[in-house]
């Protein structure tokens, strides 16, 4: 019996000794869970349990946490620098990799202090954003994603939730918003950016006081002469405040198109009318960014993290 257990050991031993000599541990599978993969569907890549806890969320994809894709080969380096990396970006969330952190300018105040963030174009479906925070992991203030509206009008708007279709951008600002309302922009909101000031600037373009003469005025084109030229004379995005010796008709066209609600009820349901950047206010009165040595946090309704930006 002794000598069966010495022998046992020795064996032991060997295949340890065996084991450590080839790297086994460095090698990343180490590191993974008391599974090494999980049950997955015909063509779904396999993964092991613990990677996910390492990488903050996909293991394969996006971009915060470590500038960029990280694959599963990987894991190894956490243990060589990235550590703190992990730590920093949190309990990771579900939508982790659907919508990044993709710049932070820290400006000089609220009002030009903006934070961009991108949906991915391949995510499976919509999100909704409203609640989600922005929070600074230097000095942990922090702002609320508000409702919006799909498209504003100028006076009172009705709000709802703030959903971003996949390939949409949103600018986050700190400050409180010009037109009182977070909002997707469209093909008329030259008309906001000619009364009002944004940062960054709004699109200076909408239909030309021609085109929409041409599309819509429904008097004689050829003998009102003296509406033809004067719409001429109109700036893009301008609503026209003097009309002299106009007719009746040209009056109502220059009341029912040249402004921004005649804009939207003339082309709201047009292909493009919409477009792809929501402009989105925290509504703050301070700044939350540092200008530099800053890590910015998007987290989901749950305080989860989804990205994780550093400059």
């Amino acid at each position: 019996m002794g000598s069966d257990g010495i022998l046992f050991t020795t064996v032991i031993i060997f295949f340890f000794l065996l084991w450590f000599v080839s790297g086994g541990p460095t090698k990343p599978i180490s590191f993974s869970g008391p599974y090494i993969t999980p049950i997955t569907d015909t063509g779904q890549t396999q993964f092991g349990y613990d990677a996910e806890q390492w990488f903050g969320g996909n293991p394969t994809g996006g971009a915060g946490l470590f500038g960029g894709q990280q694959s599963i080969q990987g894991i190894g380096s956490i243990f060589s620098g990235d550590a703190d990396k992990v730590k920093a970006f949190g309990d990771p969330s579900p939508y982790r990799g659907q919508i990044t952190i993709t710049s932070v300018s820290s400006g000089t105040g609220p009002d030009d202090e903006y934070v961009t963030l991108q949906m991915s174009s391949s995510a499976t479906g919509p999100l909704t954003i409203s609640g989600w925070r922005l929070r600074s992991d230097a000095t942990y203030k922090s702002g609320t994603i508000p409702n919006g509206t799909e498209t504003p009008k100028t006076g009172v708007n009705s709000t709802g939730p703030i959903t971003l279709q996949p390939g949409d951008r949103a600018i986050v600002l700190t400050g409180e918003a010009p037109t009182g309302v977070s909002f997707r922009e469209n093909m008329c909101v030259g008309y906001f950016s000619k009364r009002q000031a944004f940062y960054p600037s709004l699109s200076g373009s909408c239909p030309s006081p021609m085109q929409e003469f041409d599309r819509f005025y429904d008097g004689n084109k050829l003998a009102d002469d003296s509406c033809y030229q004067y719409v001429q004379t109109i700036p893009q995005c301008i609503s026209p405040t003097d009309t002299p010796n106009l007719t009746d008709r040209c009056e109502e066209f220059l009341d029912d198109y040249l402004d921004y609600n005649g804009c939207v009820a003339a082309h709201q349901q047009e292909p493009g009318f919409k477009s792809q950047d929501w402009r989105i206010y925290l509504e703050r009165s301070g700044d939350l960014w540092k200008p530099d040595r800053e890590a910015v946090k998007l987290l989901d309704a749950n305080g989860k993290t989804v990205d994780l930006y550093t400059y």
